[in-house]
Parts: C-alpha cells; sequence; structure tokens
C-alpha cells in the first residue's frame, strides 16, 4: 500500500529530480499524452496545481504493422495556437520507488480523474525522437531471433 500525499511543498522538494525528465497523463477517455518536461511550477502553495511546460508533447495512437497486428504508436502534437502549459489540478500522489527496470516516479490523479506520471530524466521508457522522426521508448527489447538464414 501507498502513501498517498496532498503537500505542495513535498511535491515541490520531490519535483526538482524530474528537470529534463517526461510527463504522461491518461484520461478518463483512454487517451494518452506524453511530452519532454522544459520546466515546471507550483504558482500557490495554497492551491494542489501544478504547472507543465513542455519541449514537446505527443499523443499515443494506435495503427497495425506490416503484418496488420494492432500497435501503439506516439505522434508529435502541434501546440495550439497560445498554448503555454498544462495545468494540473491534483487530488493526491505517491511517490514509486525506484526498481531494477525503472526510475522513481510520482504518480498523481487530478480533479478530473486523469491518471499522471512524472519520469526522471533517464527512465528507461521516456520516448526518444528517432532519425526517422518517430518517437520510441529509449529501451527497445531485442527483436526475436529468427534463426539462420537459407
Amino acid at each position: 500500500m501507498h502513501g498517498y500525499y496532498w503537500s505542495r511543498v513535498s511535491l515541490e522538494k520531490e519535483l526538482k529530480k524530474f528537470a529534463g525528465g517526461q510527463f504522461l497523463m491518461e484520461t478518463k477517455e483512454g487517451l494518452v499524452f506524453r511530452g519532454q518536461i522544459q520546466k515546471w511550477s507550483i504558482p500557490d502553495m495554497g492551491q494542489r496545481k501544478v504547472l507543465v511546460y513542455f519541449d514537446w508533447l505527443c499523443e499515443r495512437r494506435f495503427g497495425v504493422d506490416k503484418d496488420f497486428k494492432p500497435i501503439s504508436k506516439w505522434v508529435l502534437l502541434e501546440p495550439p495556437s497560445g498554448f503555454q502549459c498544462l495545468t494540473i489540478e491534483f487530488t493526491s500522489y505517491y511517490f514509486q520507488r525506484k526498481r531494477k527496470d525503472r526510475e522513481e516516479r510520482i504518480k498523481m490523479w487530478t480533479l478530473l480523474g486523469e491518471v499522471c506520471r512524472f519520469f526522471q530524466k533517464e527512465d528507461p521508457s521516456n520516448l526518444r525522437q528517432q532519425e526517422s522522426g518517430e518517437f520510441l521508448p529509449y529501451y527497445q527489447p531485442p527483436a526475436p531471433d529468427a534463426g539462420p538464414g537459407d
């Protein structure tokens, strides 16, 4: 069981570890967004609100591969005119400990029922833009060995 927190002071202290990391939001409707954190701020310590500014932001979409198997892919979004930051009004959060397969994270719930996560800069799940322009997680499992060729 996790300890759930509301303190803006604790959150501000922990968020400093996430400079240059990534942010992910899953909406109740099933939309998923992930972006590179440029900076963040807690404008009023009396409110449960975090502002997140992005270097880039992607949306997870679904398609099919060459064998028509469903796959998810990340699509870079053009920010709407006048967009500066995403305002997250949270109800609670907790700290996810570091494991051998990931870095420490922060998981947060919003007033609208969205689930958000902050990822540290070196988290293996972070998206990286490839030379092709495609965004993929930093860690890619090795392709299965097809065996000797004919």
